[in-house]
């Protein structure tokens, strides 16, 4: 992929780590499992598009409490996530961490689908995408903004893989059918531009927010479609290298219909301690809400 991207930290009260960072190549990072696993006081799993948000609530909550409480988090794709929970953990090079979840966050599929296998309460909306946007490089040098530009300047796309991140492939998939569509392209040239097997296309492996900003970065990609909150964190946390391009109204908290919109959901354990169910409610709360705005979500379901 390239040269290792300088990531910024994300972690639960991080002002007070002062531990030595090990992140020596792209082979020994662990950036979607948060916080420190031993004996947590709150487990949190969730979806990873919307991280950046998470980990602002979570860390706000944990500065309401009385005393601050050891929270343990993961921000991965649901397919992963799935294998995780269903094996009752996951093994990180030679390291083994069990991952018993206390909250569920995810779309709604995800959640339903382990709602008994953990003893969840009853699901409850979190908050909805705003669209999808183009993120490509500073300054956008090929001049990238509609589809038609970019099937026609041969740019070389990535998109997230089929199987092992089917959800926000099928988002991403249908939202382009859709904008090819809407821009009047014949519906055989997008099949034939559509080829993710074509030599202008990247394709992800495992977890796309992260390899979608790192194939730009690295030059495999000159551009990419993501949840506009996802392309709005990383043209802000990269700000020198990319940029978003938004897309018939992303954004917004009424995208046009080309959008496929994606909404998530939470579920705490039924027999979780009340650090869970008062986390849960912080969640819910309008200072979340807030924060997820603030992050290019919305608590508008559509």
């Amino acid at each position: 992929m390239g040269a290792q991207t300088d990531w910024p930290l994300e972690n639960v009260g991080k002002q007070a780590i002062r531990q030595f960072k090990w992140h020596g190549g792209a082979w020994n990072r662990a950036l979607d499992f948060h916080g420190d696993p031993c004996d947590p006081d709150l487990t949190v799993v969730s979806d990873g598009n919307h991280h950046m948000a998470l980990e602002q609530a979570l860390d706000r909550f944990a500065q309401s409490c009385t005393t601050a409480p050891r929270i343990f988090y993961l921000t991965l794709p649901p397919y992963v996530l799935s294998s995780i929970l269903d094996h009752g953990g996951v093994h990180l090079g030679n390291l083994t961490l069990q991952v018993q979840p206390d909250i569920l966050i995810g779309p709604e599929p995800f959640v339903r689908k382990h709602t008994a296998q953990f003893g969840l309460q009853p699901m409850q909306y979190l908050a909805t995408s705003r669209g999808n946007s183009f993120l490509v490089r500073r300054g956008n040098p090929k001049k990238l903004h509609t589809l038609h530009d970019i099937i026609e300047s041969g740019a070389r796309f990535f998109i997230s893989h089929p199987q092992r991140e089917k959800a926000s492939y099928e988002v991403y998939q249908q939202t382009l059918e859709n904008l090819a569509a809407e821009e009047g392209i014949a519906e055989q040239k997008f099949r034939d531009w559509f080829d993710t097997g074509a030599e202008w296309f990247t394709v992800g492996q495992r977890v796309h927010h992260r390899e979608a900003p790192e194939s730009l970065l690295a030059g495999t990609a000159d551009v990419t479609l993501l949840y506009h909150h996802l392309a709005l964190r990383f043209a802000t946390i990269f700000s020198e290298r990319l940029e978003h391009v938004p897309v018939c109204g992303s954004g917004t908290d009424r995208p046009a219909d080309v959008h496929v919109i994606t909404d998530y959901f939470i579920a705490p354990k039924r027999d979780g301690s009340a650090l869970v169910q008062d986390c849960t409610q912080f969640m819910l709360s309008r200072q979340t809400a807030e924060i997820y705005q603030g992050f290019g979500l919305s608590r508008l379901k559509r």
